[in-house]
């Protein structure tokens, strides 16, 4: 059972099984299960109801984080970004595990030429299960 007082901060991440070394706090997801739609319908006389649909084309996992701009991570990123559609990347921490198949590098990383720069990336898969 998923702990419900730990707040999860310092997940570790990995694509295709090597650690990705991220940026403390740069990392967000959003699990891929849709968006929702609501409207509502009237039949008349004041008597409502609602209608729900789901968006099929936003079930899609997503993933961010940033990167400290080294020799080393330049390679990575370089180098990922060149497997469209073959990253398997999971996030962990604790009990807390979710992979998501099939990812791609969706952005184009920036990678800048001073003492603090970080590079951010972005990946789109399928839905984490």
């Amino acid at each position: 059972m998923a702990d419900a007082t730990k707040t999860l901060i310092d997940p570790q991440v990995s694509i295709n099984n090597e650690i990705l070394q991220v940026v403390p706090g740069s990392s967000a997801y959003r699990r891929g299960k849709g968006t929702t739609s609501v409207d509502v319908t009237s039949a008349g006389n004041g008597n409502t109801d609602i209608v729900v649909g789901k968006d099929v084309s936003s079930k899609k996992g997503y993933f961010k984080t940033s990167v400290r701009n080294t020799e080393q991570n330049a390679a990575q990123i370089d180098a990922l970004k060149d497997l469209d559609g073959g990253l398997t990347l999971s996030i962990n921490e604790g009990s807390f595990n979710i992979i998501m198949r099939k990812g791609s590098i969706i952005n184009e990383p920036e990678f800048s030429f001073s003492n603090d720069s970080n590079v951010e990336i972005e990946i789109e898969g399928l839905p984490f299960q």
